[in-house]
């Protein structure tokens, strides 16, 4: 009898089989590797609940937008988006379920430059604490105007007769803290319109400051970015980044090192860190050496990438991928989740908003469970040599309404394995008739909310009694 018809008869009853145990999983990592417990694929998977994967809920639709977004923050209990309309940019804000809409410059031409949007709060009576109250509006960069956030007024106005041209900027400790082209400015105290520096006869620590040289040869180039990283001001070129200290006049800037940053957008403070794009990757920044989190997502193309960061989340949207990733730091594991056409996030520190192409603005893992997917990266079982699978039990976890398909990839050709729909934890057992000389691997896929627990497998092999 030739191998073939072998492998078609009833196994021998005095046969000896193996068990392989897959009881935790880890993140996403697209690089070709194997037994590392990762997922070399996946759509809308969930790794914050490691060792086990579950599917993630969908974005839910929260505002419809605009198209051609320029501009998008989140913050201070209200939405603003900047869009190109005609010839015209455009503003509309959402605040206390009422949108309304300004027009932030006419005749823009071929404007497309991107808005820094930042929120300020300036106390009446700086100087007695008890009887002023804080005024809250948006300032818009370049265009170097404001909107209250307050009254029923929505209009923008200047923010000085005169001062820098600031093409980005945040805030911190009352102040304005911004970057031309070359150079960063710090507002006065509390007066986001104040920009007069010190003279031979005014010197104050509440005064404005700018700086007057850069403080490296090596930090040549423009200004791609400003965030703050724990409360402190970081500045990046291309391949270069610094960082302020201090929280008076004169101020400090310190050269951090060679790394660099995209853009405006590709940078966000997350927790106690920053994080930021380059053209190598993904970074963390705590205060020391940053360190690369992206090497497992296996992006060669970087350009365009957009960032922002919910409570516990970092969110990556990718263009070259169309997608976005999604960080967990507590797992050290990336997630995805598949919605494509993004042109602007933006978070409140809570959720995190993302506009698309299509003209709608998403609230991200705010929708329903719907379909899912992903794939085990390739599984030797724990042996190098041909085996026969006699056996696979997926413990699972399904939501109401919830379906689970898996299926086994192994000697070249993938059979669907077991289905399920049952609600409740539950061990779904299967007997594939299957013989695997080559890496095993298991997807799954299916729509609601299901948690995958892990995989046990049963498998002969050849220099066992009755194996292969």
């Amino acid at each position: 009898m030739n191998a073939s018809g072998y492998l078609r008869e009833v196994l021998p009853e005095g046969e000896k089989k193996s068990l392989y145990r897959k009881k935790s999983f880890a993140g996403l990592d697209r690089r070709r590797v194997y037994d590392s417990g990762s997922l070399s694929d996946g759509r809308n998977v969930d790794t914050a609940f490691l060792p086990a994967v579950s599917s993630a809920p969908l974005p839910a639709v929260a505002f419809s937008g605009r198209r051609n977004v320029l501009g998008l923050f989140a913050g201070e209990g209200a939405l603003l988006l900047v869009y190109r309309s005609g010839f015209d940019l455009c503003a509309t804000l959402y605040q206390n379920g009422t949108m309304k809409h300004a027009v932030l410059k006419a005749d823009a031409g071929d404007d497309r430059e991107r808005r820094s949007v930042v929120a300020f709060r300036s106390y009446t009576t700086p100087l007695d604490p008890l009887s002023g109250h804080y005024e809250r509006r948006l300032l818009v960069f370049p265009d170097k105007v404001w909107c209250p956030l307050d009254g029923d007024t929505f209009a923008f106005s200047p923010i000085a007769e005169e001062m820098p041209d600031l093409r980005r900027a945040v805030v911190r400790d009352s102040r304005v803290i911004g970057v031309d082209g070359d150079r960063i400015y710090v507002s006065a105290f509390n007066d986001a319109s104040d920009w007069r520096l010190d003279t031979a006869e005014d010197i104050s620590p509440y005064h404005a400051w700018a700086t007057t040289s850069q403080s490296d040869s090596r930090a040549g180039g423009g200004f791609t970015a400003v965030s703050l990283c724990d409360g402190a001001p970081v500045f990046f070129r291309r391949d270069y980044m610094q960082q302020l200290y201090g929280t008076k006049n004169p101020f400090r800037v310190a050269d951090v090192g060679a790394w660099g940053c995209l853009s405006g957008e590709a940078a966000c403070p997350w927790k106690n860190a920053l994080a930021f794009a380059s053209d190598q990757g993904v970074w963390l920044y705590t205060g020391g050496y940053p360190r690369r989190i992206s090497d497992p997502l296996g992006v060669s193309d970087w350009s365009g990438t957009l960032l922002a960061a919910s409570a516990e989340r970092l969110y990556v949207y990718v263009p070259a991928e169309d997608r976005i990733f999604v960080y967990e730091d507590t797992a050290d594991a990336w997630g995805e989740r598949a919605l494509s056409g993004v042109s602007a996030l933006a978070s409140d520190g809570q959720d995190v908003y993302a506009a698309t192409s299509g003209g709608l603005i998403y609230r991200l893992d705010r929708g329903e469970y719907g379909s899912f997917s992903f794939t085990c990266e390739a599984l030797s079982l724990g042996t190098a040599e041909m085996r026969r699978i006699k056996g696979i039990a997926v413990t699972a976890e399904l939501g109401e309404g919830a379906e689970l398909e898996v299926a086994l990839t192994a000697g070249g050709r993938t059979v669907t394995l077991c289905r399920g729909t049952e609600p409740g934890i539950s061990v779904l057992r299967t007997v594939p008739d299957l013989r695997a000389d080559e890496l095993t691997r298991l997807s799954f896929s299916g729509t609601g909310k299901v948690t995958v627990y892990g995989a046990t497998f049963s498998y002969s092999t050849a220099n066992e009694p009755g194996g292969v």
